[in-house]
């Protein structure tokens, strides 16, 4: 009956055992790193495991030391790298040998009488609230409304839709009927033709012709539009009781950029030839000494050879 591998622990605690400075000799190297064994981080240790999987085996200390640390991510970390011997019980685990011992775990575990009665939970899902529906009031397309002919008490024949003015006795489809008398003169709709709406008579509308043949020095009625001034178009958007005449026009913000953008170019430009001018230099002072380094070597050459002749 093969017995089972120890543990982690009680394998460096049993058969884990450094060797003295005699055993192994002097000239004794690890299997591993090929390095010889010292008193330092080189030490030699023997592994010794008991029969039937029997080890007895030297290695560093250093090379022990960094296969333990691979004991569990690595699946051969238990095992001796000369004879494969198993040292101790592998705590490193593949993705299928883990799936396959909880599996067993899973099936191994007892059902108790409560939880194979108990039906499974169900999960309620959100209710939604309904909402509420609101209709449009509104009416896709106006109603047709029967004309009714009125004379106002002018006599005047009463106007149609869009014949020169707005017929507010009609009313509109949405907001009902205007509440105008029969005996106004807004019953049948603004006559711009004629009448102004304040029961006024309206000013006649003058034309280039009627303007050339009014007399120059009579004055007219016409006034300025409001937000309009009689000064010239020159005049108009400066500042007053300015001295200036002109507006200072502000600077546009890619001006402004394209400004910015200029002048750092030209400190770039000024800094690139100052920095040229410096590698100029550093190239002429390193040809100068390379020529007296020349001129040293041939001399102290010239030395050598002179008084080689002489002895």
């Amino acid at each position: 009956m093969a017995t089972r591998p120890l543990a982690f622990n009680d394998f460096m605690r049993r058969c884990f055992r450094p060797c003295s400075e005699r055993d192994p000799s002097d000239k004794a190297h690890c299997p591993i790193c090929t390095e010889e064994y010292d008193r330092g981080i080189h030490q030699a240790i023997r592994i010794v495991v008991q029969p039937p999987a029997q080890c007895n085996h030297e290695f560093c200390r250093h090379c022990l030391e960094k296969i333990f640390s691979r004991r569990k991510t690595q699946g051969t970390a238990n095992l001796c790298p000369l004879c494969r011997t198993r040292w101790f019980q592998a705590e490193y685990q593949d993705v299928s040998a883990r799936n396959q011992s909880l599996e067993n775990e899973a099936n191994d575990a007892p059902l108790t009488q409560d939880s194979a009665s108990r039906p499974p939970a169900t999960v309620p899902l959100p209710q939604r609230e309904p909402r509420p529906y609101i209709r449009n009031s509104r009416p896709s397309a106006p109603v047709a409304r029967p004309q009714v002919p009125s004379t106002s008490h002018h006599g005047q024949e009463p106007t149609t839709p869009f014949s020169g003015g707005f017929p507010f006795s009609e009313g509109f489809p949405f907001f009902g009927t205007f509440p105008f008398s029969e005996g106004s003169p807004f019953a049948n709709g603004f006559p711009f033709s004629g009448t102004s709406p304040f029961g006024q008579q309206a000013a006649p509308v003058t034309t280039a012709s009627n303007t050339s043949q009014q007399p120059k020095g009579r004055p007219t009625n016409s006034r300025p539009a409001p937000g309009i001034t009689d000064q010239p178009p020159s005049n108009r958007g400066t500042m007053r009781g300015s001295g200036s005449s002109k507006k200072v026009p502000l600077p546009h913000p890619r001006e402004a950029e394209l400004q910015r953008c200029t002048s750092a170019l030209d400190a770039r430009e000024r800094d690139l030839a100052q920095r040229e001018l410096r590698v100029e230099r550093d190239r002429q002072e390193l040809q100068r000494r390379q020529q007296e380094f020349n001129a040293m070597t041939e001399h102290a050459r010239a030395y050598r050879r002179n008084r080689d002749a002489n002895v």
